[in-house]
């Protein structure tokens, strides 16, 4: 099967990919989105608080390999910070699925959301599935911002509680 005519291929330019996709979603017809390691989000910054300040809900971001621990290619590819750093977009939606169900909600809501653009965080790591709980809880709970994994059953000593995997 051909993919030719509906990927662009931008190689190493992220603030070139920010600013077409940009464009696309301004013309209106199709809802784009790109894709990149999360921490070259530096090298398009600006094109996301354009995205974000125009509330432009017709373009998305597919970032990967997130990851406080050093892969293969070194510090300089090691996102400790990013992730924080788009939270703080006004109308931006990060979102940081951590299996399959609650990636699938994720990309759901990214491509139906009305008030602006959304970012997709994705790990660098395997993940493990949590099949302790149904698809449809892991689903409803990733489109409510958060849910209980594990519910105590004894009182508490300490309570943990964490984002993303």
């Amino acid at each position: 099967k051909s993919y030719a005519g509906k990927n662009l291929h931008f190689g190493i330019r992220e603030h070139a990919m920010g600013s077409i996709l940009n464009g696309i979603a301004y013309h209106g017809i199709f809802k784009a989105s790109g894709s990149t390691f999360a921490v070259f989000v530096d090298y398009f910054r600006p094109t996301i608080r354009v995205a974000c300040l125009a509330e432009l809900n017709r373009v998305s971001w597919v970032l990967t390999h997130d990851s406080i621990g050093v892969g293969e290619d070194g510090p300089t590819h090691q996102p400790v910070e990013t992730v924080s750093g788009l939270r703080v977009f006004p109308n931006l939606d990060v979102m940081r699925p951590s299996d399959a169900e609650e990636t699938l909600a994720a990309y759901a809501h990214s491509v139906s959301r009305k008030e602006g653009p959304t970012a997709l965080i994705f790990s660098r790591q395997n993940l493990d599935q949590n099949n302790d709980m149904s698809a449809a809880e892991r689903r409803t709970g990733t489109l409510k911002g958060a849910y209980i994994a594990k519910k105590e059953t004894a009182d508490l000593d300490l309570i943990i509680i964490a984002t993303g995997p």
